[in-house]
């Protein structure tokens, strides 16, 4: 693990309400060309974390890969009712 600086660690210790991305300086930045999502559909998806998903995958171009991990092919009520919530925030999206 790298060292950060006092201010990178207040940010990190403070901020609870958005993801915080830490890059060091010297980092090369790469754009992605796909994401991927790992999900079995069991958990309800929290909107503004979807949201930032595809905010990312606008800003870059890239498209969202949703892989399914669920145990079988048959998605229980709830497991559907979640792989279509997540279709709806992740609309305008390549997928």
């Amino acid at each position: 693990m790298g060292k950060y600086g006092k201010n990178t660690l207040a940010v990190i210790e403070s901020i609870r309400k958005c993801p915080v991305l830490v890059v060091p300086k010297n980092a090369v930045f790469d754009r992605p060309e796909e994401i991927v999502l790992a999900t079995n559909f069991n958990t309800d998806f929290k909107v503004a974390e979807v949201k930032y998903l595809a905010e990312i995958a606008k800003m870059t171009n890239a498209s969202v890969q949703v892989l399914n991990m669920a145990d079988n092919g048959d998605l229980s009520p709830q497991q559907h009712h979640n792989k279509m919530l997540l279709r709806q925030h992740l609309k305008g999206v390549d997928q």
